[in-house]
């Protein structure tokens, strides 16, 4: 997400107030679930996009046509490239069991918002030579399943993945996992198609049968209100395998992970291990 925008409008408490109370009323968005002080920064960034500088202008923007999902695009957590944080791919391969060659590995990215981490992941199993294997994507905005089917890369982007795609296999063939077309590349569809897309919030029970061998959760609980870390974390584990693996992001912890039944594998990487 782009912070290069002028702030010259910044909210008051009570005009951030009436800002989510407005969303929730008419749309039935609720906000109140993130960490106050980064929201009220993004919303700030989405107003100063349009350059209102009153609360009455505000309400009525959110009433026209494709606004509302540009506010969720720049409320929703961005990643920051493929491979993002190298060391913790290059680790993972170390730590996870491959499965027998007849077992399906089930992998679970909850709260996705952009490509990468997805586009990361698939990379990663590949390149384990782990072909078999299936993806379900979550994410309480069905905008964002729709910003990922449709991304394409800037030549920035494409260079720091072959960057980081050397780094992590000693390689330089990582176009391959790109078609080209008119708007620019594009991460190939025969890849997709093992993702499954489901509109989904974590804050709830996933009602799947399925279990999960890992659950890749990085850089997004720090962005939710602190009292609704717990329920994060428990909903997420119910759904982990005995032996499977949590992964967080760097700066994000669990304090006590024997409460959750969880083993912690690497204290920098932040792996975790469902033990019962």
């Amino acid at each position: 997400m782009t912070t290069n925008i002028d702030i010259k409008y910044l909210l008051s408490h009570s005009d951030f107030k009436e800002i989510i109370d407005f969303l929730y009323k008419t749309y039935k968005i609720d906000l109140t679930v993130y960490t106050k002080s980064i929201l009220k920064h993004r919303i700030e960034l989405f107003i100063n996009q349009y350059n209102i500088q009153n609360i009455d202008g505000v309400k009525k923007l959110l009433t026209k046509d494709k606004v509302v999902p540009n506010l969720i695009k720049i409320i929703s957590v961005e990643t920051t490239g493929m491979f993002r944080d190298i060391e913790m791919w290059i680790k993972l391969k170390d730590k996870l069991e491959k499965p027998n060659y007849s077992d399906e590995l089930k992998i679970w990215l909850p709260d996705v918002t952009s490509d990468d981490e997805l586009y990361t992941t698939i990379v990663f199993l590949e390149e384990q030579s782990i072909f078999n294997y299936s993806i379900t994507a979550t994410s309480i905005d069905e905008n964002n399943f729709n910003r990922i089917l449709k991304s394409t890369f800037t030549q920035k982007r494409i260079d720091q993945f072959i960057q980081n795609f050397y780094m992590f296999c000693n390689r330089q063939d990582g176009l391959k996992y790109f078609d080209s077309t008119p708007n620019g590349l594009m991460f190939k569809k025969s890849y997709i198609e093992k993702v499954n897309f489901i509109k989904h919030s974590v804050l709830n029970e996933f009602e799947t049968e399925d279990l999960f061998d890992f659950v890749i959760f990085r850089n997004r609980m720090l962005y939710y209100d602190y009292s609704l870390k717990e329920t994060i974390i428990k909903n997420i584990i119910s759904k982990l395998k005995i032996n499977g693996l949590l992964l967080l992001g760097l700066k994000e912890i669990i304090n006590t992970p024997a409460n959750y039944n969880l083993i912690e594998l690497d204290k920098e990487m932040k792996f975790y291990k469902r033990k019962i």
